[in-house]
């Protein structure tokens, strides 16, 4: 039977005009120094490993003024496009301040972004809701735009920046990770077409001329991994003038609307790596838990989605089809290329794009989620309210797409953004590769609520809402009840934690740990009592948490971060005289 799901997200900020220590250097919620203390380059493969990565940044340029006017909002300037000129604001420091914050999630630097982790929620509503928090909290840090303007978006028109999703799934009926790997990648690859963003991108031959000059400039390199941070910005600036010169060459009909904003940017079906030749299929193992009994599933092919209908969906889709993996309940289909097919189906707006699936011939993106659909239909319908309403949206949205994909139009991210940039097309008169329309590709995704787009349709009742302003506000400083996130959440908002990670807390004098290795412990009903207004001492807090099971003398310090080419790699210490054959079982890396 499949475990009941935990579930998050990681959301790397675009950033313009302002660093990422600035940003999180101003935020006044309350935090406590994230300590890892567990690898973070683990692979679920055997022999799999990350040969080093880059990231990019942008800063803006200013385009044409009044670009919320001509499509029927309030006027917003300046406002800013990518595919000019750009530079790299966030390579002088890539990592910087790290905190678990009191709402149980972690907000951080990675790659020059800012990036901000949702607590561990139960189910695809309340993930939206920390999500959404998420953005608030953005929103607060960067003072509107003040210190830097900050965008929920994917990509800065040369490199993609990451919205990763997390499903703990159950590692003792995993057999083989190839096995989830086979069954989840048809459903990932044709998903876009409802939770994809979309984007303004290029025509396939471009795309492909756009892949080779990146190559030609990274083959004069060697390996990346061996890299340092000033070389990485070198290869980034050449990068960049590269593929600046063929953009700068490109007509205005070889741009094209893509589904996806990260779809361009995946190279492999499956692969440890993150930040290059990214695969469709992550094999990161960080499990962050009980390592003997879940696998943190960390799935990087996703968009950032400003509609909190197409992040519910996207969330209790997945999950929903991840039970159907646990349970077997259906069988995989296998798609012939499905780097290929994910890049047809993003570029094609009309949805007609047909791709090669074994022993079934050529299927739509839309005839493959009704296979999945199906089948999750058969196995759970009726099983409880949230199931239901996710079974009915999604055989409502594909409906939709297939037969007229505008009703979509208060739900759907891609729907949305492009009917924005048709309508300015229309009234305007002006190209899809206009610097003018590119704006409007940008601006939806700001998290300013005065001057996003999709803010100020928002305001304007044009796309639909799932949760309220009130539960969004409150998760901004308070964490879910129902996961381990509320016991990490309170330690740190009582100020008795000295350092934090998602499975582990230390408190202030002691050599002992609050160790939360399952998922569902340390909820409100099982320690609320601990922090109804009563005032306890860290001693008190052990022998009340110790005598749940809770706590376990300190075994490691933190991962220490070398930087290899830019990426994180964990160098585990010991600190206390303990031998791993006196450790139990489940609690061996």
């Amino acid at each position: 039977m499949a475990i009941r799901r935990v579930m998050g997200i990681e959301t790397e900020y675009g950033i313009i005009g302002g660093s990422a220590n600035q940003v999180l250097d101003n935020y006044g919620g309350k935090g406590q120094a994230h300590e890892n203390s567990s690898a973070t380059n683990s692979s679920a493969v055997a022999g799999m490993t990350d040969e080093g990565h880059f990231g990019g940044d942008y800063e803006g340029q200013k385009g044409d003024e009044g670009i919320a006017k001509n499509v029927g909002l309030k006027e917003t300037s300046p406002t800013y496009y990518y595919g000019g000129t750009y530079s790299s604001s966030g390579y002088s420091s890539y990592y910087g301040r790290d905190e678990m914050l009191a709402n149980g999630a972690r907000f951080y630097i990675d790659m020059g972004h800012p990036e901000y982790s949702t607590p561990e929620c139960s189910n695809p509503v309340s993930a939206v809701i920390a999500d959404k928090a998420g953005e608030r909290i953005l929103e607060a840090a960067s003072e509107g735009g003040k210190i830097a303007r900050i965008f929920k978006n994917n990509t800065d028109g040369f490199n993609s920046y990451g919205t990763h999703e997390n499903y703990f799934v159950d590692r003792r009926n995993l057999k083989a990770f190839q096995e989830l790997a086979d069954f989840m990648t048809p459903f990932f690859v044709s998903r876009p077409i409802f939770t994809g963003s979309g984007k303004i991108g290029f025509s396939d031959e471009r795309n492909m001329q756009l892949q080779r000059t990146m190559q030609d400039v990274l083959d004069g390199y060697g390996s990346l991994k061996s890299l340092a941070i000033g070389k990485l910005a070198d290869l980034y600036n050449r990068v960049k003038d590269g593929l600046e010169e063929v953009i700068g060459k490109m007509g205005d009909d070889e741009f094209v609307f893509h589904l996806s904003q990260r779809a361009d940017f995946f190279t492999q079906l499956m692969g440890l790596q993150t930040t290059y030749d990214r695969p469709i299929i992550n094999t990161r193992d960080e499990p962050l838990s009980d390592g003997s009994k879940y696998m943190r599933f960390h799935v990087i092919n996703g968009d950032a989605n400003m509609s909190e209908v197409a992040t519910y969906m996207k969330l209790g889709t997945s999950a929903l089809v991840l039970d159907l993996f646990e349970d077997g309940k259906m069988r995989t289909l296998g798609l012939k290329d499905a780097v290929g097919a994910f890049h047809s189906i993003s570029r094609d707006s009309t949805l007609k794009t047909r791709v090669k699936v074994r022993g079934q011939g050529e299927m739509t993106a839309v005839e493959i989620q009704k296979t999945f659909y199906e089948a999750a239909k058969g196995a759970y319908k009726g099983r409880d309210e949230m199931t239901d309403d996710i079974l009915n949206r999604w055989t409502f949205f594909l409906g939709a797409l297939e037969r007229n994909p505008g009703q979509l139009n208060r739900q759907v991210d891609w729907i949305i953004k492009k009917g924005l940039i048709d309508s300015y097309k229309n009234k305007t008169g002006k190209k899809l590769g206009d610097t003018s329309v590119r704006n409007i590709d940008l601006q939806y995704h700001e998290v300013n609520r005065e001057k996003g787009l999709f803010y100020m349709l928002q305001s304007r009742g044009m796309v639909d809402r799932l949760v309220t302003d009130k539960q969004i506000e409150y998760a901004v400083n308070n964490p879910p009840e129902d996961t381990r996130a509320y016991l990490r959440g309170e330690l740190i908002r009582k100020n008795n934690a000295s350092s934090s990670d998602w499975d582990r807390v230390s408190l202030s004098g002691h050599s002992r740990d609050i160790v939360l290795s399952e998922p569902f412990s340390g909820t409100k009903v099982e320690v609320g009592y601990l922090f109804d207004g009563r005032e306890l001492t860290n001693e008190q807090l052990i022998a009340e948490l110790g005598a749940k099971g809770y706590v376990e003398e300190k075994r490691y310090s933190r991962f220490s971060y070398k930087s290899k080419g830019g990426k994180k790699y964990g160098t585990r210490k010991r600190i206390q005289k303990v031998q791993s054959k006196d450790l139990p079982r489940e609690k061996q890396d």
